[in-house]
């Protein structure tokens, strides 16, 4: 299946294009092609012009990793899903979890049982890839008013250097038959997923238990790096 990039040309954007063999700009008569918006920066308006028809997704350009897109990524656009690579200043500012399974619902025709476990689940994995994955924060105490001051200090010291901003989320689904995979990937340290249990337990953290509820069965890649949910549908 190719993959067409729509963006105004550049040198950072013929280069992804280039390293993934997908073609640059628009084919009116190329029919089946799955489409990518890319751009230095997305804001909403741009982010949800991705995420409709006959788009499947979108890339910000600036800052591209030098390790560059994810495996999951790659292979649920090539066969026809949807994606979007961000950076974490971006994911943080636009609700990209509920932007993402609102536009699954419409691609898809999800139920709304469906569609509510999915956008709670996504949220979760995405807060905790940009959060405690690329801004490197712990879950403040729960309870305590001084720790959570602290705690929100912190994501605003951390978005404000360049190095942690940059830093990728992504969030790419796919359907095969009846079920929706959903992958969120980040480029923080990782982690061992039973003690981070234990310890955002402690915290009065709930995302990963909840995770749990609402998936059919979840897992982790990449030593903690990319959390991958699958959905009845």
């Amino acid at each position: 299946m190719t993959v067409r990039l729509i963006a105004p040309s550049s040198v950072e954007i013929c280069s992804i294009a280039s390293t993934y063999g997908w073609q640059l700009g628009e084919d009116k008569s190329a029919h089946g092609d799955v489409r990518i918006v890319a751009s230095t920066r997305f804001d909403l308006e741009k982010l949800q012009q991705a995420l409709s028809a006959p788009f499947s997704g979108g890339i910000e350009s600036e800052d591209f990793p030098e390790r560059g897109l994810g495996q999951k990524f790659l292979r649920h656009l090539a066969s026809g899903g949807q994606a979007l690579s961000l950076r974490t200043d971006t994911a943080f500012a636009l609700n990209i979890a509920a932007l993402f399974a609102d536009a699954l619902r419409a691609r898809l025709g999800l139920s709304s049982e469906t569609h509510e476990a999915l956008s709670t689940a996504t949220h979760e994995a995405v807060a905790n890839a940009v959060i405690h994955g690329n801004l490197a924060i712990a879950s403040p105490l729960a309870g305590t008013k001084d720790a959570f001051l602290d705690y929100c200090q912190s994501c605003d010291q951390r978005l404000a250097d360049p190095l942690f901003a940059a830093r990728r989320i992504e969030i790419s689904a796919l359907r095969n038959g009846p079920t929706l995979e959903l992958a969120v990937c980040d480029q923080g340290d990782g982690f061992n997923p039973a003690m981070a249990v234990r310890q955002r337990s402690k915290a009065g953290g709930h995302g990963l238990p909840l995770i749990a509820a609402m998936t059919e069965r979840w897992h982790i890649e990449d030593g903690g790096r990319c959390t991958v949910m699958a959905f009845r549908c």
